[in-house]
């Protein structure tokens, strides 16, 4: 990697750059405002919905690191398949309450005990759910569970769920009080990204043109993770062809390189899409 070709002095487009605070647009700024606000105000339960390569594992672990930050019992959890009897597992274990090997009806009596004793020392708990779209749906009547009986204890629990798929548990869809819907950058975000990533990297002018921008918001339709690959790969394609810039060419290319599906959407022409809006929410009573 010739980073001296672009007078860079670090690569630009690198996945590890963007998966802290670094991932960009009103979108992210948008759903993590939201996502605080449930911490903060200590409501029942939000989720978060967001297709792979948007930032919905990004806003994750921002999400944790603000409750812990905040001095909430903070339980974090990827249900990805996991059935009912692991996510309590997998709760009590992360509320210290030391459940090994016991029966279900211990289990939650544990869990009962440390929310208790939480209500009685004012702390608030927030509890993370990853991927909960992919776990047995058994796993809602859990949460469900854990809710009802924090409130019964007048203990602070706020419950955060996040998915690719709208939550199909009936039990989870009539708790949710704050639904986020996580989309990707619109073309002028996209555009922002791609300019201040070359630019701290060390580039002194734009070096996608135009018509590159269009065509990288066409394929990936403002997916970060996507758009990160193409711009990737544009780069080190324009180096090969010993090209001082990217055009739309080399971006088509590039979208060969890693997807063919990305191939066969792209075409010679691209116009620039209208702005779309960033995260859609939606408060229910």
């Amino acid at each position: 990697m010739d980073l001296a070709y672009w007078g860079f002095s670090h690569w630009p487009f690198q996945r590890r750059q963007t998966a802290g605070d670094a991932v960009i647009g009103a979108a992210h700024d948008e759903a993590y405002a939201r996502l605080l606000f449930v911490i903060d105000e200590q409501r029942r339960c939000g989720s978060l919905m967001g297709s792979g390569g948007t930032g919905k594992s990004c806003l994750f672990r921002r999400a944790t690191d603000y409750a812990r930050r905040q001095g909430r019992m903070c339980i974090a959890i990827d249900a990805a398949s996991m059935d009912a009897v692991e996510l309590t597992l997998q709760i009590a274990d992360q509320m210290l309450a030391g459940c090994d090997g016991a029966s279900s009806s211990v289990t939650w009596s544990r869990i009962q005990q440390q929310l208790a004793n939480r209500a009685l020392v004012r702390q608030a708990a927030v509890i993370l759910i990853d991927n909960v779209d992919s776990a047995h749906r058994e796993c809602g009547q859990v949460l469900r569970r854990l809710m009802n009986l924090a409130e019964s204890l007048d203990a602070a629990l706020a419950v955060l769920l996040f998915s690719r798929e709208p939550v199909a548990s009936p039990e989870l869809q009539e708790q949710i009080e704050l639904s986020i819907e996580l989309s990707g950058w619109s073309i002028g975000e996209t555009s922002q990204f791609v300019w201040n990533a070359t630019r701290t990297a060390g580039a002194k002018r734009a070096i996608f043109t135009p018509d590159a921008m269009a065509l990288i918001q066409d394929l990936t339709q403002g997916i970060p993770a996507d758009v990160i690959r193409t711009c990737d790969l544009a780069l080190l394609a324009a180096m090969s062809d010993e090209r001082r810039e990217v055009d739309a060419a080399l971006v088509q290319a590039a979208a060969a390189e890693f997807s063919p599906r990305h191939s066969a959407k792209a075409h010679p022409r691209s116009l620039a899409r209208p702005e779309r809006a960033g995260a859609m929410a939606s408060t229910e009573s």
